[in-house]
């Protein structure tokens, strides 16, 4: 099993490298650690970390919370805040991110591995509403749409991408919002035709079109080849 991987966006060296260390101690792999909410955005461009660390009030243009808002519009990588005497009005702005923990300095790192393990606790325990469940079935899913079950043929299916614990079914004429995690979804549909693109989108890969070496193309969408799928995809699309 791959050890959890974490990236650290602290502006403070001496505190990110006083990080890295207590998470290296603990078995997890961290990256270099960024100094601000732009280096994350370009780190995450080729990288797919499990976790992420953000200090709330980091130099620049962006600080932690709007970085935040910029990574959860794409990804659904669990944000563990760093905060340090923050006030209502930033603690306000900061929940609106829907962060999985909050980790007050200085830290302890009993305080530090248990704001960990709750982040990841949360993400595999948390549930959906039972009124709108996707149902995979053979070659067909059926995903309700108001009162009414839908049925989607798996073939017509163009890829699924995560909306924090929602998924969107996507065709060439509609996409379908349906109230189960991508990860449940993902665990029913056949692997002999989709495959794991990046950690929010799984493709059809039926219905790709072009590839690149980060990138591959269904129609006019590009979606990003994550790091940690790449090998498997190149050996699907090799033996086609």
């Amino acid at each position: 099993m791959n050890a959890i991987s974490i990236l650290i966006v602290e502006d403070e060296p001496i505190i990110a490298a006083d990080l890295a260390f207590m998470l290296s101690k603990m078995g997890y792999q961290v990256y270099d650690p960024v100094g601000s909410g732009e280096e994350a955005l370009v780190f995450l461009k080729t990288n797919e970390p499990d976790l992420i660390l953000m200090d709330i009030q980091l130099e620049g243009d962006m600080d932690g919370i709007d970085t935040a808002h910029q990574i959860n519009a794409t990804t659904t990588i669990p944000i563990i805040f760093l905060t340090s005497n923050t006030d209502t009005q930033t603690f306000g702005r900061a929940k609106l991110t829907r962060p999985h923990a909050f980790l007050s300095k200085p830290f302890r790192e009993a305080d530090l591995r248990n704001s960990i393990e709750l982040a990841f606790d949360r993400n595999e325990s948390t549930t959906v509403p039972d009124d709108g469940p996707a149902l995979v079935h053979d070659d067909r899913i059926f995903v309700k749409v108001k009162d009414r079950m839908v049925k989607l043929m798996l073939e017509e299916v163009l890829w699924m991408e995560a909306d924090r614990y929602y998924s969107w079914i996507v065709t060439a004429d509609k996409k379908y919002l349906a109230t189960v995690s991508l990860k449940k979804l993902s665990e029913n549909i056949p692997e002999t035709i989709f495959a794991r693109a990046n950690r929010s989108q799984v493709i059809n890969t039926q219905k790709v079109d072009e590839m690149s070496d980060h990138y591959l193309y269904i129609g006019q969408e590009k979606i990003q080849i994550g790091k940690t799928y790449k090998e498997d995809l190149m050996k699907r699309f090799l033996r086609f």
